[in-house]
């Protein structure tokens, strides 16, 4: 028989997820196309998120199979309510406020020469909390 353990949150482990998924601008333009999200919390740095999203079943229901997937690893603290993209395109990781906001906007690149998202909307992004995922590489069986 299996015993089972609840698990309370302390006070000092916040309710909210680390990001919003503000949007995803200029999708299938590859120069252009970027994930938006926005910090709800403080988040820092060398924190690691998973970003994923699904394709649908024929009867339009999320199904279990994940095309794209980016590995992220913050290079340094992120506030609450600051800006973090990811462009779909290549390029070197930069910070900047825009002119519209004061808030800091980071941005990272996923490297890519095509588009991820899709163009007609019916897209689920997802985030994970990859901070306390452990690996472990096997050798090749011989």
């Amino acid at each position: 028989m299996f015993e089972t353990t609840e698990i309370r949150r302390s006070n000092n482990m916040p309710n909210l997820p680390p990001f919003t998924i503000n949007a995803i601008a200029d999708r299938g333009d590859t120069k252009k196309e970027r994930l938006v999200l926005v910090a709800n919390r403080l988040i820092q740095e060398g924190s690691k998120f998973l970003i994923f999203d699904n394709t649908f079943d024929q009867q339009g229901n999320v199904s279990n199979r994940n095309r794209h997937l980016y590995g992220l690893k913050l290079k340094e603290d992120v506030s609450k309510d600051d800006f973090v993209v990811l462009y779909t395109k290549k390029g070197l990781f930069k910070t900047s406020t825009s002119k519209d906001s004061e808030k800091l906007h980071h941005f990272y690149y996923w490297g890519l020469a095509e588009s991820v998202w899709n163009k007609d909307e019916d897209e689920v992004v997802h985030i994970v909390d990859a901070s306390q995922i452990k690996t472990k590489k096997f050798d090749a069986v011989k």
